[in-house]
């Protein structure tokens, strides 16, 4: 687990809560310029297709993630077509899975 944390996570550290982080840590991350800090919001929701006259549309389990920062640091995000991440979005735009369409 240790040699492939670089890659699970695409970062060296993951600093995870349910609620927002106390002020305390934001103060001291901010004060570490030798740190790279992408800030990643997460949500678990479902999407569904619209429903035709007699039959509801099939629905599926997403993760949704809100990234501010470079992602990931470590590791390639592959895209169709290929290229950086930063190019292929815009505030309006959204990276899905091939799965999801």
């Amino acid at each position: 687990m240790r040699r492939e944390a670089r890659q699970l996570l695409a970062a060296d550290l993951s600093i995870s809560s349910f609620q927002p982080l106390p002020a305390v840590i934001d103060e001291f991350l901010a004060q570490r310029s030798d740190l790279q800090i992408t800030e990643i919001h997460e949500l678990v929701t479902m999407v569904a297709e619209k429903k035709s006259l007699d039959r509801p549309g099939a629905s599926q389990l997403v993760e949704l993630k809100v990234v501010q920062g470079e992602y990931p640091f470590y590791g390639l995000l592959e895209t169709e077509p290929p290229g950086p991440l930063e190019s292929a979005l815009s505030a309006e735009d959204a990276l899905v899975a091939p799965d999801l369409l």
